[in-house]
């Protein structure tokens, strides 16, 4: 009897140690997957900084491209801010030419845009959105006047940019509501 009751509590110890071992086991596979995907995601997270802070910075310069054109230079202003385009605004861009052309010649029309500052808003390794925020200056000489009339104008304008190849160009801008002319001359 004495026998039996010290094998079955062998066996007992034996069966409560295998458990805790499996436990122990499925803790440690359990945090070393979290660990993995953990740091996946760091990488992530700063393959989007890092890509962040390059769009920001193409962004920051093709914005005054895209939007600015003088109506002596429209075709190469045009031109010059296609290049900065991929997909959908390229297209959009070589639409826009066959409108805005004739009618910057005729009323004489010049925008000049800055940049006034700029902040990501959202940003992944091969796509950031850029929320940019711009000063612009329009001068045009309307029909029947002889002087020019000029408008300068506070505006947001978000821009997707996508990495192409080595480059961050515009997919889609976006002029966001608010702002309005500051002073009129």
């Amino acid at each position: 009897m004495v026998i039996g009751v010290w094998l079955w509590a062998a066996v007992r110890r034996t069966l409560t140690f295998r458990r805790a071992l499996a436990l122990m086991v499925a803790a440690i596979v359990g945090l070393a997957a979290w660990a993995v995907l953990m740091y996946r995601d760091l990488q992530w997270i700063q393959s989007g900084r890092v890509a962040g802070e390059a769009a920001l910075d193409a962004a920051r310069s093709y914005v005054p491209d895209l939007l600015s054109y003088r109506y002596t230079s429209i075709e190469a202003d045009l031109a010059r801010a296609r290049g900065h385009t991929t997909g959908d605004l390229a297209v959009e861009h070589r639409k826009l030419q066959s409108v805005l052309v004739p009618e910057a010649k005729k009323t004489k029309a010049s925008v000049r845009v800055t940049v006034a500052g700029a902040a990501v808003e959202r940003a992944g390794p091969e796509l950031v959105d850029v929320l940019v925020f711009i000063n612009q200056q329009t001068e045009k000489i309307m029909e029947g006047d002889t002087r020019p009339t000029w408008q300068r104008t506070l505006n947001r304008v978000r821009v997707t940019m996508v990495k192409v190849g080595d480059r961050w160009l515009a997919a889609n801008m976006d002029a966001l509501l608010g702002g309005g002319p500051v002073s009129s001359q």
